[in-house]
C-alpha cells in the first residue's frame, strides 16, 4: 500500500487501519509518507509495519527513519533535489543498505 499517511495511522482512523491490516494479511508492504512525523509519532507509525519513507529532507530526518528500520528514499530529479541536503548522512549512518536514491528523468521535449 503506497503513501500510507502517518497521521491517519497514528490518529487511529478506523478505515485506514483496516486497509493497513488487509495489506499486511495479504503479505503486501506498507510504503510510508511521514512528512512532519518525528519522535513518538514516527515511532508509532513505524511500529504499525511501515517499511519506507520518501519524505526525509534533512540528514537528521533520514537518520531517525533509518534508526527505526525504514528504507529511506532520497529523491533527486527534475522537481525534488534532496541528494545534496542528505549527503552528509554518509558520515553519520553506519549502515547505508536501507538508503535508496530515487531519480526521475524527463526527456527535454516534455519539460
Amino acid at each position: 500500500m503506497g503513501e500510507a499517511y502517518w497521521s491517519a495511522l497514528v490518529d487511529g482512523e478506523e478505515r485506514f487501519i483496516e486497509q493497513c491490516v488487509q495489506a499486511i494479511n495479504l503479505s503486501k508492504t506498507l510504503e510510508g509518507h511521514s512528512a512532519g512525523a518525528k519522535g513518538q509519532k514516527l515511532t508509532a507509525y513505524c511500529a504499525a509495519g511501515i517499511s519506507s519513507c520518501h519524505e526525509a529532507i534533512t540528514a537528521e530526518e533520514a537518520l531517525e527513519r533509518l534508526r527505526l528500520g525504514l528504507y529511506v528514499m532520497i529523491r533527486e530529479g527534475y522537481i525534488r533535489r534532496e541528494l545534496e541536503a542528505l549527503s552528509s548522512i554518509k558520515e553519520k549512518a553506519g549502515d547505508l543498505r536501507r538508503l535508496i536514491i530515487v531519480t526521475i528523468w524527463f526527456p527535454q521535449n516534455v519539460c
